[in-house]
């Protein structure tokens, strides 16, 4: 991204490097993106990852999430409180 103040920006987009997964229009509704937290939402993407893979994040324990995702244990227990209180926070 280069931006440049009273000038066009210059956005240049780059494939990921190494496995990648789709996301389906099920992942987010309609102005769900400014409502979710970036705990949700990322909880939302290890559970889209997962089952792009035939696995479920339920069958993780917290120390095996926060060593595959990189994910503090304290952001994974936020996350798991969200999806107690609101279903639509996770993808089933």
């Amino acid at each position: 991204l280069d931006f440049r103040h009273g000038r066009d920006a210059w956005i240049e987009l780059r494939l990921p490097k190494g496995s990648t997964f789709t996301l389906t229009g099920e992942f987010l509704e309609a102005g769900e993106l400014s409502v979710l937290t970036d705990n949700a939402i990322f909880l939302r993407l290890m559970k889209t990852r997962l089952a792009s893979e035939g696995k479920r994040l339920e069958n993780f324990s917290a120390a095996q999430v926060k060593k595959r995702f990189f994910i503090d244990s304290n952001t994974f227990k936020r996350s798991q409180l969200i999806t107690t209180i609101s279903p639509r926070a996770t993808i089933e």
